[in-house]
């Protein structure tokens, strides 16, 4: 592995300097093309087109959402704030076709579901940084830690993406794009308090030029929180409370070194601490878990000629999470202190080849490695006893090529292959086929896609570990998915209407067996409908909705309904400007009836019920004071609905949070 990171860093090198020369040649391109806009103009400006919307992670390319036929939702950072969201899992709730759910308060594990899909078929992305873990049992990303800080905007992509990302996106992708900084240094500060004992405190830096960009932020997150687990039935013993704790450093540097280059650097840190139970129902009072994540990507891109541009990156995540148990009253003979380490080493060459506005070719290599290493240390009063899973590691390289055809400004096709040569498994092809059709005048906008997946078998699932049964033999899950849909702009986009069909079948799943082996199993189906609706009907006032109908989430081998997939769900959001300065929000979410199952540890069986369907109120509002000031506040769970998701966990009641944000 050392040899190949050296490899890429001499060829970043070198093709760095040699086309420095190439761009001595390029005439710089002249920047001052401003017009005057009459006050119509500038009003129609204001208003985003939804169609017009610029995407970069449905083809790695910046081009506009009409463009696409994947469904995609872009959530920036002005709608977060509005919102007053902290969390992106909190943010991602009101997506169609996804499903939350999270164990308890802040820092339990929260996790997502695209489409029906299990958590480990979605890839989370951060500045193009693949942060899924390969030290977690299925390579699955975990969003307890996951802030909104310093997010300029995050792109969902429902639908598999595996030509373009390889494994672990058959499902789809979250791409979390950080702050660009632009114009003079702006400084900003945030304190916020509220209910459990919360105290979150924020600043941030941006700013950029015409040949640099900058943004950092740090912020501090303090909860003392309430218990995970909720009280066994029938019983009425009190619970402790759960304290959560979250530094979280974020930045993202560019400058431009010569004519139509970019040099760019993105950096994550986040550091927190989080009180757990030991699972559903079962309160514990010193069950600490400890994470430490780091994530980093360095790129260089250059548009060699009008024709051809080039990007090549290197990414680094590492993230260690350690467990510690220790003695208690009521399990005075059991202590515990393990921990697991996984890191993720990556490097690409992309090439981007574009003929006149009709035609735009994307090809690319990459060269992967995921490792992990693990230390279990318990003592369950029969004497110690320590497991140690040395660091094994897994390479893959891949090889892709995309077409991006545009015919009369109406009809774009996107068609693209992937080879995957991976270490275990050999080489494995997936393809993608998309396209757009919009009809001129009633701009109708006809989408579809097809595409195959691939995903390999996490670390954890192939070789033996301290909680389960590695299998060498196991097969790489695949998968066959098509989603097709129309959008409807009415009233100059003031309406905007989204409905689409998806369907996925997935092959080889991996699963544990009744001795906690992992084995390949048969088919699970997943298909439903998702539709969504976006109302500006004046430019102060928006209105968001979204339903999702999951009709099949079904494990053929068993007949069974996979666990915590709701068949309806819906939320709806107004945002409302009444008046300058001023703003206030108002969100529902309503999740239907859904299958879920807990370990009963009393009878050694699994238990397993049918949770009924319940809707959240959310509500926030801002101020601003004076030009640099803001008052905010917001109010959750406002009428203090009582749920469970999942099973056994507890949920926060009505709660009440404000603060002062400052900007100069």
């Amino acid at each position: 592995m050392q040899r190949s990171v050296r490899v890429l860093v001499l060829l970043f090198a070198s093709v760095f300097f040699l086309n420095a020369a190439f761009a001595q040649e390029i005439e710089p391109e002249r920047q001052e093309q401003k017009e005057e806009k009459g006050e119509k103009e500038k009003k129609e400006e204001k208003r985003v087109s939804n169609l017009n919307e610029i995407v970069v992670t449905a083809t790695k390319t910046e081009i506009a959402r009409k463009e696409t036929g994947v469904s995609i939702t872009v959530i920036t950072n002005k709608e977060i704030e509005q919102r007053g969201k902290q969390m992106v899992i909190d943010v991602l709730k009101d997506v169609p076709g996804i499903t939350t759910y999270q164990t308890g308060a802040l820092g339990g594990l929260s996790s997502v579901f695209m489409r029906g899909a299990e958590e480990t078929h979605l890839l989370v992305l951060v500045d193009g940084v693949k942060m899924n873990d390969p030290s977690n049992v299925d390579r699955s990303f975990d969003f307890a830690n996951l802030t909104t800080d310093n997010v300029e905007r995050i792109e969902v992509v429902r639908g598999p993406m595996s030509t373009l990302y390889g494994s672990d996106a058959t499902a789809g992708v979250i791409n979390v794009i950080t702050r660009r900084g632009k114009g003079k240094p702006k400084l900003t500060m945030r304190a916020e308090g509220g209910s459990y004992s919360t105290f979150r405190e924020s600043v941030s830096i941006d700013g950029g030029t015409d040949t640099t960009f900058y943004s950092f932020s740090v912020s501090r997150t303090d909860i003392c929180g309430f218990s995970k687990a909720s009280k066994e039935p029938g019983t009425t013993d009190k619970l402790e409370d759960d304290r959560y704790e979250n530094t979280t450093v974020s930045s993202r540097l560019g400058f431009s070194p010569f004519s139509k280059s970019w040099i760019t650097l993105s950096f994550r840190y986040v550091d927190a601490l989080a009180e757990l139970d030991d699972g559903a129902f079962y309160d514990d009072p010193n069950y600490v878990q400890e994470t430490k994540q780091m994530s980093s990507i360095l790129g260089f891109d250059q548009e060699i000629f009008t024709w051809w541009r080039h990007k090549i990156s290197l990414s680094y995540m590492n993230i260690v999470r350690r467990y510690r148990d220790e003695v208690d009253v009521d399990e005075p003979n059991e202590f515990t202190d393990s921990w697991l380490q996984g890191n993720h080493r990556r490097g690409e060459w992309q090439h981007i080849f574009t003929i006149g506005d009709i035609d735009e070719i994307t090809g690319g290599i990459e060269y992967e490695q995921d490792s992990m290493t693990s230390l279990d240390y318990s003592d369950a009063g029969f004497g110690p006893s320590t497991t140690e899973f040395d660091e094994q590691r897994v390479r893959t390289a891949a090889y892709y090529l995309q077409n991006h055809l545009k015919l009369l400004k109406h009809i774009f096709v996107t068609a693209g292959i992937r080879v995957n040569d991976h270490e275990e498994f050999g080489t494995k092809n997936t393809y993608q086929v998309s396209g757009s059709i919009i009809i001129p005048f009633v701009k109708t906008r006809l989408k579809g896609n097809y595409a195959t997946g691939f995903r390999a078998p996490a670390l954890n699932q192939l070789y033996d570990t301290a909680w389960t049964t590695g299998n060498k033999d196991l097969k790489p899950e695949e998968s066959k998915s098509y989603d097709f849909g129309i959008e409807q702009p009415i009233w100059g986009e003031r309406l905007i209407i989204d409905v689409a069909y998806f369907a996925t079948t997935y092959d080889n799943k991996i699963d544990l067996d009744a001795m906690w082996k992992y084995v390949n199993k048969e088919k699970v189906e997943t298909s439903g409908l998702e539709g969504s609706l976006r109302f500006t009907p004046i430019e102060s006032l928006r209105i968001d909705a979204s339903y999702t109908y999951t009709r099949e989430a079904e494990d053929e081998e068993t007949d069974e309904r996979l666990l915590r997939r709701p068949e309806h769900q819906a939320s709806g959001y107004l945002n409302w400007a009444f008046i300058k300065g001023a703003n206030i929000n108002i969100g529902v979410i309503y999740i239907g009836k859904r299958d879920d199952a807990w370990y009963n540890e009393a009878t050694f069986t699994t238990e397993e019920e049918e949770l009924d369907s319940y809707y959240l109120v959310n509500m926030g509002a801002s101020y601003w004071i004076s030009e640099n000031i803001q008052v905010f506040g917001r109010v959750e769970n406002l009428t203090d609905k009582e749920y469970e998701n999942p099973i056994g966990y507890e949920i926060a009641g009505r709660s009440y949070y404000g603060g002062l944000k400052a900007t100069f």
